[in-house]
């Protein structure tokens, strides 16, 4: 089982860069171990101004099972 934050506005995810953030689906979002979760909370702080005020910080919990042997 691998857990990731990421951030979700609406229906959509955040995805950010160098120059700031865009939203996206969870596919292209940024993510990110448990263990940033204070760089997490820094980039929505300074992007709440911006547009992301209504923001949550969500995890996403992936758990890993066979599909198919081929």
């Amino acid at each position: 089982m691998v857990e990731l934050l990421a951030v979700k506005k609406g229906e959509d995810y955040i995805r950010f860069d160098d120059g700031g953030f865009e939203p996206c689906p969870m596919a292209k979002a940024s993510v990110y171990p448990l263990a940033q979760e204070g760089v997490v909370k820094e980039l929505l702080t300074r992007y709440q101004k911006h547009g992301l005020a209504t923001a949550i910080l969500v995890k996403l919990t992936i758990h890993e099972e066979v599909y198919g042997v081929f």
